[in-house]
């Protein structure tokens, strides 16, 4: 087994409480929520199971009332929700602040601990978790975002280790929790299977199984202890599975994460520097010195394939950074054991480069995040507290579903969650929908029709509508009178 020295291990621990010291000051010195995104519908999901009690068990469909999760009674962020509960006694606004900083704090220790089994020195655990949080700005934004994924990351990094460092009961107990947490367990199930692989390439057959008796173990009983299992399950197989490899025709509200623009360019130039260092501080040592850390080649299989999950799911880059973190301070170790000096020229000037990025991605991060933090203004969507209670609402933004949630969790929209549930189950709506977006600048396009077939195929009582879409929304109401306008929205009577 990797035992952990003993260290000094003070330069980490400021490391980590100075960085959670940048974010507080940064986070509550902004005065709106940092995204208008699912971290509020997961405080509003947390909230409603405050007040009306976790079991039995609610889903999504107590949102939505069309598309998959209106179809399948299920959810996929059970623990993660239970955890959140205590936070709902507070506003959303600070109560998502808080729960940011918990989840960076979790993360961040899991990589020290990954560090350290590595056995590096402290000092340059520190750099490392510095390089880890600020080096990439896609990582970094989303980890801003008060979502569980930060949470699941955090478990993660805490399974390599586990991994690594040969603890079998440790990562089937990770796995359990990870199962409950959130659906994103299955990175976390791949890179146990591929520690198996591994373990088995090393003819450690006997580690091998123990490993796979704690995975079958470990994933077996999170499901059995999530209150909805067989739903869980269906959701998995049925729909989470194919929404990395699926669209549904339109790309008008959906993107790939890899954009070529500048910020993703950077974003992808630091994947590609941290593989870099990693591959010059492997190919320096010896065959036989290479042997001597496994780990590298277990966390390297990891990065081959998370990279082409990344570049087409965004949200893989949840994983891929810190899988390249883990995999270039594994190299380093192995560097720095094996009596190799750190100054090499070319080794040093891709660490200033990567140090480089870092305050780039940085600045990026922090000066996107405060221009446009006045655009998420809460009271802006206030229209939404004159709509009747327990009317159906045809939503034709996807994206606003949290801040509507958030707002009325009393009613039930249409379109959320990810335009693709609704593509899935109802591809004939979807398009009507989509019609809107697209044919509102026609002439010929007809208001009244669209309006119509929207009423009989949905039945909604209420249509609202973002400014974003403000030719749509002047076009209906050239035939209808807004019940609502105001701040970023408009409504109209269906």
């Amino acid at each position: 087994m990797v035992t952990v020295p003993p260290s000094n291990s003070r330069h980490a621990i400021w490391t980590i409480v100075g960085l959670l010291a940048v974010v507080t000051i940064f986070l509550f010195f902004l005065e709106n929520p940092v995204s208008l995104d699912d971290g509020l519908s997961h405080f509003a999901f947390a909230r409603m199971m405050r007040t009306e009690g976790i079991f039995p068990a609610q889903g999504w469909d107590a949102f939505v009332s069309e598309g998959t999760m209106s179809r399948i009674s299920v959810n996929p962020y059970f623990l993660s929700h239970v955890l959140m509960i205590p936070l709902t006694l507070l506003p959303p606004v600070i109560a998502l602040k808080i729960l940011t900083i918990l989840f960076i704090a979790l993360v961040l220790f899991a990589m020290w601990l990954v560090l350290r089994s590595l056995k590096l020195d402290p000092k340059i655990q520190a750099w490392f978790l510095l390089l880890f949080f600020l080096g990439n700005h896609i990582f970094l934004g989303r980890t801003l975002l008060a979502r569980p994924f930060t949470l699941v990351t955090a478990l993660y990094l805490l399974l390599l280790f586990a991994i690594i460092d040969r603890r079998r009961i440790l990562a089937g107990v990770i796995l359990a929790v990870t199962v409950l947490a959130s659906h994103l367990f299955v990175f976390s199930l791949a890179a146990s299977v591929v520690g198996v692989g591994w373990l088995i390439a090393q003819k450690r057959t006997s580690d091998a199984l123990r490993l796979g008796s704690a995975i079958v173990c470990g994933i077996g009983l999170g499901l059995i202890l999530h209150p909805q299992t067989s739903a869980y399950v269906l959701y998995l197989s049925d729909v989470f599975l194919r929404l990395p490899f699926q669209h549904p025709g339109s790309i008008s509200e959906l993107r790939f994460s890899l954009q070529w623009s500048a910020a993703s360019i950077l974003s992808w130039a630091s994947v590609a520097i941290g593989v870099g260092v990693s591959g010059f501080a492997v190919s320096s040592l010896s065959k036989a010195q290479r042997t001597k850390h496994p780990e590298i080649f277990y966390v390297a299989l990891l990065t081959l394939g998370l990279i082409p999950c990344a570049i087409f799911w965004i949200r893989a880059m949840d994983f891929l950074w810190p899988t390249i973190a883990v995999l270039v301070a594994a190299s380093i170790a192995a560097f720095l054991r094996n009596g190799k000096k750190i100054d090499i020229p070319f080794h040093a000037f891709l660490f200033d480069l990567l140090g480089i990025v870092c305050i780039l991605q940085t600045a990026l991060v922090g000066s996107t995040i405060v221009t446009r933090n006045a655009n998420h203004d809460l009271e802006a969507y206030s229209a939404m507290e004159r709509i009747p209670p327990d009317n159906v609402v045809l939503n034709l933004q996807w994206d606003r579903l949290p801040v509507f949630v958030l707002l009325r969790p009393d009613l039930r929209y249409v379109l959320g969650m990810d335009p693709r549930f609704l593509a899935f189950e109802h591809p004939e709506l979807f398009a009507h929908l989509e019609e809107a977006a697209n044919k509102s600048a026609d002439a010929k396009w007809n208001a009244a029709t669209w309006l119509a077939e929207a009423k009989g195929m949905t039945h909604a009582d209420v249509l609202v509508i973002d400014k974003r879409e403000k030719m749509l929304i002047d076009r209906i109401a050239r035939i209808r009178r807004p019940l609502i306008r105001t701040g970023a929205l408009a409504v109209f009577s269906l």
